[in-house]
């Protein structure tokens, strides 16, 4: 069986409340699937502040205590698709994730809303998110692309984009 695998990472800068999801898109390939060992992540960079303000140290009966932890807000999943997606025309998005089940899956914060696929930033800052999608079925003369789309709009100058595929021309 013929299949391909695609995959985009990268960085990208997200407001509070911001979501990303994974699309899928083929020109002209109606037949193929995004196979369940296709997987999601996205992970905060930089470390969330608090609007509290910042944690100091106290002394009591002049003995120094150990600073608080800084307010931290959890935000990055790991996840894979839970079954295979039957692909179409144009695009498709990759939805129904599972972030358990081993050691490697995760969703901290309650980032990533598994059956919608869409991963929301829990606060302003960098993200590093990627994506794998392993194509079952996909023909070799079908030009693919994928999308870790903002706030899902599909449109392949907004967040991060691949392009994959030959067009027919016999080149591998």
């Amino acid at each position: 069986q013929n299949y391909r695998s695609i995959r985009v990472a990268g960085t990208l800068q997200l407001n509070k409340g911001s979501t990303v999801s994974v699309w899928i898109y083929s020109q002209s390939d109606a037949s193929y699937y995004v196979q369940s060992e296709s997987g999601f992540s996205c992970q905060k960079l930089t470390p969330a502040t608090c609007s509290a303000g910042k944690a100091k140290a106290t002394t009591v009966a002049a003995k120094p205590t150990k600073p608080q932890k800084p307010c931290q807000v959890p935000n990055g999943a790991n996840a894979d698709l839970r079954k295979n997606i039957p692909g179409r025309r144009g695009w498709t998005q990759a939805k129904n994730w599972k972030s358990s089940g081993n050691g490697y899956l995760y969703n901290a914060g309650g980032s990533l809303d598994e059956q919608t696929g869409r991963f929301t930033a829990r606060t302003d800052g960098y993200f590093f998110c990627a994506a794998q999608a392993r194509l079952d079925g996909a023909s070799s003369s079908s030009i693919f692309r994928m999308l870790i789309a903002i706030n899902n709009r599909r449109d392949t100058n907004n967040g991060l984009h691949v392009i994959d595929g030959n067009g027919g021309t016999g080149l591998r």
